[in-house]
């Protein structure tokens, strides 16, 4: 799980020899601005993860875990579009109120399907 500065919540899955950049590159996928600088970590303790090659299983980073999502910058927030294509998917249906979604749990999936786990 990926919680953002807006207390949004974006849930992947991925496998345990997936690398760091997977898991910002399925950030960047939901972005508004894909472009923006931004980092992953967790806490206590504080722990930025930057090591783009370092993989899920050599940080220990599962079963489940909760990682923070900070920007350098001004955050603008995901994508419409990807919210409501998960809405959807979710049977929630496209009429329902954004921040429902906005401010709970969005499930997307990593773009490598075999021997997932949860994060």
């Amino acid at each position: 799980r990926l919680k953002f500065p807006d207390s949004t919540i974006l849930e992947g899955s991925f496998a345990l020899y997936e690398k760091v950049g997977d898991i910002y590159d399925f950030v960047r996928g939901y972005l508004k601005n894909p472009s923006c600088s931004f980092n992953i970590s967790t806490t206590p303790p504080l722990k930025r993860y930057t090591k783009l090659d370092d993989t899920i299983f050599s940080l220990k980073l599962y079963p489940q875990i909760l990682m923070y999502v900070n920007f350098d910058n001004t955050y603008e927030g995901l994508k419409e579009e990807e919210i409501e294509k998960i809405k959807i998917e979710m049977d929630l249906g496209p009429n329902n109120a954004t921040s429902t979604i906005i401010t709970g749990t969005i499930v997307g999936t990593s773009h490598k399907e075999e021997d997932k786990k949860m994060i």
